[in-house]
C-alpha cells in the first residue's frame, strides 16, 4: 500500500483512487478529481472519501488537514458523505471547510453531508505555478 504523499505526487492519471497509508489512520481512501464547487472548476481536488482514524478524537484529521494545506497548497480538499455531521461536520467548519449546498445531486443524500476546503484560491496559484510546485515536490 502506498503512502498518501506517494499518491499525491504520482503524476500519472492512474490510479486516480487508492487506499493509502497515513500516520494516525487505520484506513484512508482518497481520489484525485476535478470538481465544480460554488460555480468554480477546481482541477486539483483530493477527495477524502473514506476516513478511519486509528483513535478517533485524538486530532489525527486536524493534523492531516493542516499538513496537506501546508505541503500541497495547490490541492482543494473534499470530504464526502460525513457520517456524523453534528460532530465531525462542526469540526470541518472549524477547520475552514464549507458545507456543500447543491440543488444538483444524484441522490437526495449525496451532497447533504459533504464539505470542501480550498487551500489556495485558484486565482492565486496558476496552472504554471502548480506545475512548478509539483516538479519541486518530486525532487524532495
Amino acid at each position: 500500500m502506498i503512502t498518501l504523499d506517494e499518491f499525491i505526487r504520482n503524476t500519472k492519471f492512474f490510479p486516480s483512487n487508492a487506499w493509502v497509508k497515513e500516520v494516525g489512520f487505520s484506513g484512508l481512501y482518497v481520489r484525485k478529481t476535478q470538481r465544480v464547487l460554488d460555480g468554480t472548476l477546481y482541477n486539483h481536488v483530493l477527495d477524502l472519501a473514506n476516513i478511519n482514524a486509528s483513535k478517533p478524537g485524538n486530532g489525527a484529521f486536524t493534523k492531516l488537514v493542516e499538513r496537506l494545506c501546508k505541503e500541497y497548497p495547490h490541492l482543494t480538499l473534499y470530504v464526502e458523505n460525513v457520517m456524523e455531521p453534528e460532530r465531525f461536520g462542526r469540526k470541518l467548519i472549524e477547520l475552514g471547510f464549507k458545507r456543500i449546498e447543491s440543488e444538483y445531486s444524484y441522490t437526495e443524500s449525496e451532497h447533504c453531508n459533504s464539505y470542501w476546503k480550498e487551500s489556495v484560491p485558484p486565482s492565486v496559484l496558476s496552472d504554471e505555478e502548480t506545475g512548478e510546485y509539483l516538479k519541486e515536490m518530486r525532487i524532495k
